[in-house]
């Protein structure tokens, strides 16, 4: 199930400004982000299955959120994370637009949220959050995808 996680990436650094990309596969992470430039992207994903059983087709999906930061100073205004999480939210606004655009991938959500965030890792970032389900438009299959397996009944 990479086929989407790879799509997504490629859109994210495709995207000009974005220093650094990075994939964690689970919504808690432990990333080291001390030595890479920013701004950054963080995606996590949380891929699954979809089969139309009608069809017999599979289709990859992912519930997938996106992290746009910066570093910023553990006592910064709050006017500078705010600057922060309106730039941030450029990077936020052209990757959702990307998504769109990409003929491969259906964004399955209606209304998509860009969310003020901010993060403590191995240093105090703050930026926006993008959250949404995104689908393989065509997908596969199933009936190709099964191997054979041996009888169990000996």
């Amino acid at each position: 199930m990479t086929n989407l996680t790879n799509k997504v990436l490629a859109i994210l650094n495709d995207i000009a400004g974005i220093q650094t990309v990075m994939f964690d596969n689970s919504h808690s992470t432990n990333v080291r982000i001390d030595r890479k430039p920013t701004p950054a992207a963080l995606l996590y994903t949380l891929p699954d299955f979809k089969i139309e059983i009608g069809g017999g087709v599979a289709k990859e999906r992912a519930d997938i959120q996106v992290f746009f930061f910066d570093r910023v100073q553990f006592d910064s205004t709050a006017e500078a994370k705010l600057e922060i999480f309106e730039n941030m939210g450029l990077f936020a606004r052209e990757f959702i637009y990307r998504l769109l655009n990409e003929k491969s991938i259906i964004v399955l959500d209606d209304t998509v949220n860009i969310t003020a965030a901010y993060g403590s890792f191995d240093s105090f970032v703050c930026g926006c959050t993008v959250q949404l389900t995104i689908e393989e438009r065509q997908g596969s299959c199933i009936w190709s995808e099964i191997e054979e397996t041996p009888s169990q009944n000996g």
